[in-house]
C-alpha cells in the first residue's frame, strides 16, 4: 500500500473516501476498483474491521500493495488535509443528480457507511451533495456499486473533455490480454 501523502505534488483526477465502512468485502471491492482506475482511496473514521496486513492478506486483497491509500482516524484531520479540494458527498439526500453533476479535477467523492450513510456533521462540510438516481423500491445501493457508478461517471466526464485522461489513455495503449485458466490443452495457464 502506498501512502498518498508521499506524493503531495501530484494532483489526482479524483479521490474516493469512505466514512467508517462496516463491511470488509465492500471495502475490498472498492479498493480493487481504485487500483483498477488509479484513484486514491481514503478511509475516514474507524472502520468496523481491521486494516492490518494479516487481515488484508487473509481477505485475498492481493492488489492492496498497489493501492494509493490513506487512513484518517478523525474526520477533522481529513478535512484539514483536503481543505483545498471540493468535497462531494454522495448521499440519497443529495441536492444534485449524478447525471447532471459536473465533476472537477481534484474532487474528493465521499460515501457514507453501509447502514447509516453520512452523518449530518459531514454533510455540513460538503461543497456539493450528489444523489444517484434510483427507484423508491430500495433504500440504497450497495456501497461498492455506488462507488463504482460515481467513479466511472467522473472518469467518463473527464475523458470527454480530455481524451488523454489517465485511464482512457492507458486502456487504449495497453490492450489487455485475456488469460484462461488451464482446463484442457487448448487453454493457457494463468500465473
Amino acid at each position: 500500500m502506498r501512502n498518498i501523502n508521499d506524493n503531495k505534488n501530484t494532483k489526482e483526477l479524483i479521490t474516493l473516501a469512505l466514512y467508517k465502512p462496516q463491511i470488509p468485502p465492500n471495502t475490498g471491492n472498492i479498493s480493487r476498483l481504485c487500483v483498477g482506475v488509479n484513484v486514491p482511496l481514503l478511509i475516514v473514521g474507524k472502520p468496523a474491521f481491521s486494516l492490518d496486513e494479516a487481515s488484508l492478506k487473509r481477505a485475498g486483497l492481493d492488489h492492496w500493495p498497489l493501492l494509493k491509500f490513506n487512513y484518517y482516524d478523525k474526520y477533522k484531520n481529513f478535512i484539514k488535509d483536503y481543505e483545498k479540494n471540493r468535497l462531494v458527498m454522495i448521499t440519497k439526500e443529495g441536492k444534485e443528480i449524478l447525471w447532471d453533476f459536473e465533476f472537477n479535477k481534484g474532487d474528493v467523492l465521499i460515501l457514507g457507511n453501509e447502514t447509516k450513510g453520512l452523518p449530518p456533521k459531514m454533510i455540513k462540510l460538503a461543497h456539493k451533495t450528489v444523489k444517484i438516481p434510483m427507484t423508491k423500491n430500495i433504500r440504497s445501493l450497495n456501497l461498492s456499486n455506488a462507488a463504482a457508478v460515481c467513479v466511472y461517471e467522473s472518469l467518463r466526464q473527464f475523458s470527454k473533455s480530455d481524451p488523454t485522461v489517465g485511464l482512457l489513455e492507458e486502456m487504449q495503449n495497453n490492450q489487455h490480454q485475456r488469460t484462461y485458466y488451464k482446463k484442457s490443452a487448448n487453454f493457457t495457464q494463468s500465473e
